[in-house]
């Protein structure tokens, strides 16, 4: 079991590179940057594709009380990740408090890249709805759609027709539980632990990974049994929140994490104690004035 000291090696560090004030206030900025955006965004009417009455595809019932509402889906896909890591925020501090300065900077970095992720997927999903333009599946009904070329509806509910391609609700729910699954991995299984295990993964701790993903296709598949989207537009939405969330995940808290643990390698090395060799999220443990690995 690796160790280091506990002040020694890690005291200081979380207020110096990569998690300086400044560096943090910008992040947050481009977070809120993107937020505007997205704002600006629902002020441009969709592209309307051409609705045919006829097709059999675009006639499903107009279902109301969906299986996830967008309140919902916002409680579940983003505000139980952000629980999920502030409940193992707590664990760790209760078990390690010399450590809390290094806890908060990771969980500062992980709702801040999280956060980041969420919002970029609802852009990148909003940008691609009006940009195309395809009738959903109970575009008919949902619309109102007239033969001779009105509608009854709303223009919300007009507006709302026509913003099938891609999953608004999949892109979300894969973005945000893909995210979790990714932070669990690394957790329970960071690199040299697993490579002096010889590749041996616990099932229980593999399936605790995959849940959060099992999770997301729920919600994909009830975009499908509400008919509120075809299936190329969950499969499109899952694909696009699960490569954001991989990519926001490695450039925008994996390497930083990477970065401040070799800060503190170093700095153990010049006081003398035993370098931080793990690369565990859930590491470190105070255990009698020293730190040591989950």
């Amino acid at each position: 079991m690796i160790t280091a000291t506990d002040s020694g090696a890690w005291g200081g560090l979380a207020d110096r590179e990569p998690a300086s004030k400044w560096r943090q206030y910008g992040d947050w900025s481009g977070v809120g940057a993107l937020v505007v955006l997205l704002g600006l965004m629902q002020l441009i009417p969709p592209h309307r594709q051409i609705l045919h009455a006829d097709d059999p595809a675009l006639q499903f019932p107009y279902v109301k009380d969906e299986t996830f509402p967008v309140w919902c889906l916002a409680l579940v896909a983003v505000g139980l990740p952000i629980a999920i890591f502030v409940v193992i925020f707590i664990v760790k501090v209760s078990k390690a408090p010399n450590s809390k300065s290094y806890a908060k900077f990771e969980l500062h970095r992980l709702i801040l890249s999280f956060c980041f992720a969420i919002v970029l997927t609802l852009v990148l999903t909003d940008f691609g709805k009006r940009l195309i333009g395809r009738p959903r599946p109970n575009s008919v009904a949902l619309s109102g759609y007239q033969p001779d070329g009105s509608y009854e509806a709303s223009a919300h509910l007009v507006k709302e027709a026509f913003l099938s391609f891609p999953s608004g609700h999949s892109s979300t729910a894969f973005c945000g539980f893909v995210f979790v699954s990714l932070y669990l991995f690394h957790s329970l299984f960071p690199t040299s632990k697993y490579s002096e295990q010889e590749g041996v993964m616990r099932p229980w701790k593999l399936l605790l990974c995959v849940c959060p993903l099992l999770f997301a296709g729920w919600i994909a598949a009830s975009r499908l049994t509400d008919y509120w989207h075809h299936p190329s537009d969950v499969l499109a939405g899952s694909i696009l929140g699960a490569v954001v969330s991989r990519i926001v995940f490695y450039t925008q808290f994996h390497c930083y994490r990477h970065k401040f643990s070799s800060l503190a390698r170093k700095r153990a090395d010049s006081i003398g104690s035993q370098p931080l060799g793990d690369d565990s999220l859930f590491m470190p443990i105070h255990i009698e004035g020293s730190m040591s690995q989950a």
